[in-house]
């Protein structure tokens, strides 16, 4: 495997927050204004996927790397990290939850394996097993885009046991809440009944997606 080397990128990034002689605009960004930006670059590297093109999906992986560069160089300059740091941690953090690789661990199946993840997780995030860990990520959730949100959110009852057995079970409450949405269409001057049972029913679809293994972006 060859060596990656970032450097001309961490370079490029450091003369364009110069303070003397960078870019006015590099400069104004924080970790703030860089958030919206991150997730429209997101998107364009799930159509460019989705497209199969994989010149442009190259494009946009150096978008979404240069972004994290960029904040990684904002923290630099607030003595909070460095680039390096963001590397470290993830590399230590990934041999951390791969116990079966690096730690001799044997996992009977996949769905073992991802609930030992989600475990392994939590510990790093608190040091014990929280029983609710929906709760302790709802700031998470909230800097979240509204369909990432549901997702996360339904992903999260899962795996304290809330979920549907299977994408049947799905169908019928999609039909339940299309019926739920006619009913308040009827009805005079109820636009907020009719928004909330919208959302009841996107939430059903999402959730659908979800059992089905399908990425809405991707959709």
């Amino acid at each position: 495997m060859n060596k990656i080397n970032i450097q001309p990128l961490i370079e490029l990034i450091s003369i364009l927050r110069d303070k003397d002689n960078g870019c006015p605009w590099d400069l104004q960004q924080t970790h703030e204004s860089l958030v919206s930006m991150t997730f429209e670059e997101m998107s364009e590297l799930a159509d460019a996927i989705a497209r199969s093109d994989t010149q442009n999906t190259c494009e946009e992986l150096g978008d979404i790397l240069f972004h994290l560069a960029f904040y990684a160089r904002i923290a630099e300059e607030n003595d909070d990290f460095c680039m390096q740091d963001v590397i470290d941690v993830t590399v230590k953090k990934m041999i951390h939850r791969h116990p079966h690789i690096f730690a001799g661990k044997v996992y009977k199946n996949t769905a073992e394996q991802k609930a030992d993840w989600q475990r392994i997780k939590t510990e790093e995030k608190t040091g014990k097993i929280i029983p609710y860990p929906i709760l302790d990520d709802k700031q998470k959730l909230d800097s979240l885009p509204a369909i990432m949100q549901s997702i996360a959110m339904q992903k999260n009852l899962a795996e304290l046991g809330f979920d549907w057995f299977d994408a049947n079970d799905v169908f019928d409450k999609i039909a339940e809440e299309i019926n739920e949405v006619k009913t308040e269409l009827s009805r005079a001057d109820n636009q907020d009944r009719v928004i909330e049972e919208y959302g009841d029913l996107l939430f059903a679809v999402l959730n659908l997606g979800r059992k089905l293994d399908i990425n809405p972006d991707m959709a």
